[in-house]
């Protein structure tokens, strides 16, 4: 506060700050009180100031209007457009190979020479979007050559970049009829490994290997494992499925992607949960006990009979042969009519309309059968079935003296005799 009868100076709002003095003035005209004191200098400041100062405030108001525009009645009637997703505007190119990234040491790289004879040959080849091979077709141009689960990156020194490229290349290969060459990545499904878990003893009689497995689009693991003092092996491996190709039967798992395992349950719970944390395609690196000696194949077969659960065998009547042999000789017995009409066909038979033909030329198909392990296979001893043979004879020609006589006696019948031959031959051996 200043003294009484002292002029105090203006506040420095009043006489430093524009916009102040635009709000207190009009920009157009001033009232004579504030126009009468000051020069012409002074009041063309004052107009420039306010001007100034207006078209601050229209375009603080134009951008306002701007971020909240006020929208017609026609806009609203229209149709609202719908904004397309962040997602759309950047598409990740298809990745192409193997998604997990596998050891080198797991790829083998082949070179393999194919050719198309006619235009119309088969290429019996199914692969996926990211070229891996999913099914070859028998006695197609790639069959023996390309295996299941092969990677194609390239075909004459050119690499291909999506699933459609390859298909046109065919397509190409195919007019031409050229030979050609094809380079693939395929997988080592076992690789020998000294690397076992800590505390784990070496036994001697087994080979360890390192096995892996690839899960790719309609692949099924197809593995029955069963555990024994302390030790999950493997009893059955289905056709065609992702152990087949790791795995035989009598292996023995020692881990799983470094965890070992003791019990079928960790076992089988390690293995889905590590082929299912992507989508469709992961590694599973598990390490492998295979037996190699005699002595070794002989307690993993032991292993593999063995049952846990004891199942009931009660004791069998000790009338069940005599009542088996007495059904056999009723059967022998009956009266078997003869076939009204022959299945065979004489040689003057017509040769005309014939509704089956016969080719020249015959396909040969192999039938496949379940995996199996040959070092677990026992031939079986030439004379025990002869000795089991003579063991049933002897006994029905015990049960049985008064039967043979009463047969013996009566006249022969050529019905009844046939009937014996095809019906009761098991039981005539001599």
């Amino acid at each position: 506060m200043g003294k009484i009868g002292e002029v105090q100076q203006p506040s420095a709002a009043t006489d430093k700050d524009p916009t102040i003095t635009a709000r207190a003035t009009s920009p157009k005209g001033e009232t004579e009180r504030e126009t009468q004191g000051k020069s012409s200098f002074e009041r063309d400041t004052a107009v420039e100031t306010a001007r100034t100062a207006s078209k601050e405030k229209i375009e603080r108001n134009e951008s306002v209007r701007n971020k909240s525009p006020i929208v017609d009645e026609k806009e609203q009637e229209s149709p609202r457009k719908c904004r397309k997703p962040k997602s759309c505007d950047k598409v990740s190119a298809p990745t192409i190979g193997f998604p997990a990234k596998l050891p080198p040491r797991f790829l083998n790289e082949l070179t393999i020479e194919a050719s198309f004879e006619a235009p119309e040959a088969r290429s019996g080849l199914v692969v996926s979007q990211a070229m891996l091979v999913l099914q070859v077709e028998e006695y197609s141009v790639f069959s023996g050559k390309v295996a299941i689960c092969d990677f194609i990156f390239g075909i004459n020194d050119h690499e291909i970049t999506s699933k459609s490229e390859f298909c046109e290349l065919i397509r190409s290969l195919k007019r031409s009829a050229k030979p050609f060459t094809m380079k693939v990545k395929r997988p080592v499904w076992n690789l020998k490994t000294d690397r076992l878990p800590k505390g784990y003893d070496v036994v001697p009689g087994y080979d360890y290997f390192q096995g892996l497995m690839v899960l790719y689009p309609g692949g099924k693991l197809g593995m029955n494992v069963k555990s024994y003092n302390s030790k999950v092996y493997v009893t059955h491996t289905d056709q065609l499925s992702l152990s087949t190709s790791t795995c035989i039967v009598g292996d023995c798992i020692v881990e799983v992607s470094g965890t070992p395992v003791t019990c079928t349950a960790v076992c089988s719970s390690i293995i889905l949960k590590t082929l299912k944390e992507k989508k469709y395609v992961l590694q599973v690196i598990m390490t492998l006990e295979r037996a190699v000696t005699q002595r070794a194949l002989h307690f993993v077969r032991f292993v593999l009979l063995a049952e846990k659960t004891k199942q009931l065998d009660p004791r069998m009547a000790a009338d069940t042969t005599r009542i088996g042999c007495s059904q056999a000789l009723r059967i022998q017995n009956i009266l078997v009519p003869a076939p009204s009409k022959s299945i065979y066909r004489s040689k003057n038979h017509k040769t005309q309309n014939k509704r089956i033909t016969i080719r020249n030329m015959a396909l040969l198909t192999l039938i496949e059968t379940d995996p199996f392990n040959p070092l677990l296979m026992q031939a079986v001893p030439p004379k025990k079935m002869d000795s089991f043979i003579e063991k049933v004879r002897h006994s029905r020609e015990s049960i049985l003296p008064t039967a043979k006589e009463v047969l013996s006696s009566e006249p022969v019948d050529r019905r009844r005799e046939s009937a014996r031959r095809s019906i009761g031959y098991l039981f005539n051996w001599k």
